[in-house]
């Protein structure tokens, strides 16, 4: 503590003290308690939301989050996707690795996205 202000704490009496100090409080709760972040990673939407801001329909939003792409959880039986998550899947930046509360039902990923047409073509080559 500096001397002036020490000689302005021995200069107080209680009341006087007592003053500043409810002067004084609000202000050093403030600075107390760290103000609350509110970043875009945090924010978390559903995914009709997330396709509205997207462009896309809710479906592809739903599917991305399903195979994987789209980092996502479930809050209940509800899907939610935090706002930076979906920001850096729309760029094609690489996704936190997260894992999902609830768990979000994974399917396989196929190499063939049409099975069942190259099941058929399959079948036409045997012949």
């Amino acid at each position: 503590m500096s001397d002036l202000a020490t000689a302005l704490l021995a200069s107080l009496d209680d009341r006087a003290l007592d003053e500043l100090a409810e002067l004084l409080a609000p202000r050093l709760a403030a600075l107390a308690t760290p103000a609350e972040d509110h970043s875009a990673d945090e924010l978390l939407m559903t995914a009709a939301e997330a396709a509205g801001r997207a462009h896309a329909h809710v479906e592809t939003i739903r599917r991305a989050a399903r195979d994987g792409d789209l980092p996502a959880r479930h809050v209940g039986r509800a899907l939610r996707i935090a706002a930076g998550d979906l920001d850096r899947w729309l760029t094609g930046a690489e996704p936190p690795v997260r894992s999902s509360v609830g768990g979000l039902r994974s399917r396989p990923r196929s190499s063939n996205r049409r099975p069942l047409a190259g099941a058929l073509s399959n079948l036409d080559t045997r012949r």
